[in-house]
């Protein structure tokens, strides 16, 4: 019996023991990675990272990835990042091969290769074109006029000098007048040829067709294929015009009056080609005027029609008034390919352009750089044929397209998926060309959007140190671009967040949150 109370003391004390040792000893491994190399303490379901004062920026770095990727506000969402050298020798990767949705940070991808295989000294030309005669006796065109487009996303746009509609038109007009002709037997004809009629990229929500940030490309656009639509808050039912003559609209209004709508908006819901259309939205009361903007039904028939109505005020009429190509063909009417060029509007430059398109995520810029990408380089300008540039690309620099899903060029579609390590090999394949890259390194805005800094990166190395290309839509969040280290180092980066249960502001926090440690990089 007093053998077995001993063998019961020694038992229990040598327990004691190890539970002793387990809690207030460290084990050899701990001990090792204390001495050799910092210890990063993680906190799971929380931001806050428990760092040793010797530890490095890039411990640091790592320890906020880990901890962000397992936070309860990611638990059911995906979340991938990729950081590596210009050698290509990857420095930190979570969940780097994982598909996501990149939203607009795919415009890394269509902006760059479109500067690679067009040149950023690279401009459209959209040409005034006639068939038939001239009759200088009577000083009439015995034949049709044409606007022949060529994908140029900048014809009627204010944003550049001397693209506007008004500078356009009347630089049109001089042109005309020019031939020596004072009518025209004939039409004023759209011809939007170059790209394929199917103006919306598949997989495009009904939702986002009918914003304005949902505009799509044509071979003939005009005035960024957007028109401005005025609303009086003034009254019980809003009252509404349109600012530019869009030809056969007919719009239904059905805005309301809502005084606790956080923001006004408005919106025409329809398709392409389509000009019934149901205006919704709501305002608050007020005595105001609201401007919203949506998609013109046909920019080239808009655009054909703009200028018929110039040529009729400047005295020159035009017995068949406007259409399009398209229209054309739909009634099965031939079309005349034997025409006289004499006059070409030239677009700002590619990189002109780009820098636009990516500073202000311009989804319709991108939309008409990507078939742009499939006319000049494939001879036809389509979506489809576009992606396949990029693919081509792609091959041609190694880069595994495996898992790799693009079917538009704005990151539009929540059909993209691209993976955050296909997104950091893209964006190193430009730095080869060190011309390019300048150029594309340009276009690229602070922290991924432009105007002012976050609070959060305020005061930080971010604004010297990393240029990114943003990209947001419901339950998508991601950054993709360049960071230069304290010592001079080039490094390239991706981020992405998907289905997170943080708000969009508070997922934002956390990627900016990445980017001020990834300015700090040594």
């Amino acid at each position: 019996m007093k053998k077995k109370i001993i063998s019961f003391v020694i038992i229990s004390v040598g327990l004691l023991a190890l539970l002793l040792s387990v809690f207030f000893y460290p084990s050899k491994e701990e001990s090792k990675n204390q001495t050799v190399k910092s210890v990063v303490k993680v906190k799971k379901a929380t931001t806050s990272i428990l760092l040793p004062h010797d530890s490095t920026s890039l411990e640091c770095l790592k320890g906020a990835i880990e901890t962000l990727a397992h936070s309860d506000s990611l638990q059911h969402g995906t979340f991938g990042f990729c950081l590596s050298s210009d050698s290509g020798n990857i420095l930190v990767e979570y969940n780097s091969n994982q598909s996501l949705v990149p939203a607009s940070a795919l415009k890394t991808v269509t902006t760059g290769i479109c500067l690679n295989k067009l040149g950023p000294g690279f401009r459209y030309s959209t040409r005034l074109q006639y068939d038939g005669v001239i009759d200088k006796f009577d000083k009439t065109l015995e034949g049709n006029l044409y606007i022949k487009g060529s994908g140029d996303p900048t014809l009627g746009s204010s944003v550049f000098n001397g693209c506007d509609e008004e500078s356009i038109l009347a630089n049109w007009i001089t042109a005309i007048k020019n031939l020596g002709i004072d009518s025209i037997k004939g039409a004023v004809i759209g011809d939007a040829d170059v790209f394929d009629d199917d103006i919306i990229p598949a997989g495009w929500a009904w939702e986002d067709m009918q914003s304005d940030y949902g505009i799509g490309p044509c071979g003939l656009s005009f005035h960024e294929n957007v028109y401005d639509i005025k609303v009086d808050g003034n009254s019980v039912k809003p009252k509404f015009s349109v600012v530019q003559p869009i030809p056969e609209l007919k719009l239904i209004n059905y805005i309301g009056v809502n005084n606790s709508t956080l923001k006004d908006y408005v919106y025409a819901s329809g398709g392409p080609y389509s000009n019934e259309r149901y205006l919704k939205g709501a305002v608050k009361a007020g005595n105001y005027t609201f401007i919203g903007q949506s998609a013109i039904p046909d920019p080239a028939y808009y655009c054909a029609h703009a200028l018929y109505l110039k040529l009729k005020k400047n005295g020159i009429p035009v017995r068949d008034s406007a259409t399009t190509t398209r229209k054309l063909r739909i009634r099965d009417k031939k079309i005349k390919k034997d025409r006289t060029s004499f006059y070409t509007t030239s677009s700002p430059t590619l990189s002109s352009i780009i820098w636009y398109t990516n500073t202000v995520s311009q989804n319709f810029y991108a939309e008409n750089l990507l078939r742009s990408l499939s006319l000049y380089q494939k001879g036809y300008g389509s979506t489809p044929g576009g992606v396949n540039v990029v693919k081509d690309y792609c091959e041609e620099n190694n880069i595994d397209t495996r898992g790799f899903f693009m079917v538009d060029g704005s990151g539009v579609s929540r059909f993209d998926a691209v993976t955050a390590r296909q997104l950091v090999n893209v964006l190193q394949s430009y730095t080869k060309d060190s011309i390019l890259f300048n150029v594309f390194y340009n276009t690229l805005p602070v922290a991924g959007d432009p105007g002012e800094l976050s609070e959060i990166c305020k005061g930080s190395l971010v604004e010297k140190n990393i240029r990114c290309k943003g990209g947001y839509m419901s339950r998508v969040l991601s950054f993709a671009g360049y960071v230069t280290t304290k010592s001079g180092k080039r490094l390239t980066f991706a981020m992405l967040a998907n289905n997170y249960e943080y708000s969009v502001i508070g997922m934002r926090n956390e990627l900016e949150k990445l980017m001020v440690l990834l300015s700090e990089l040594e």
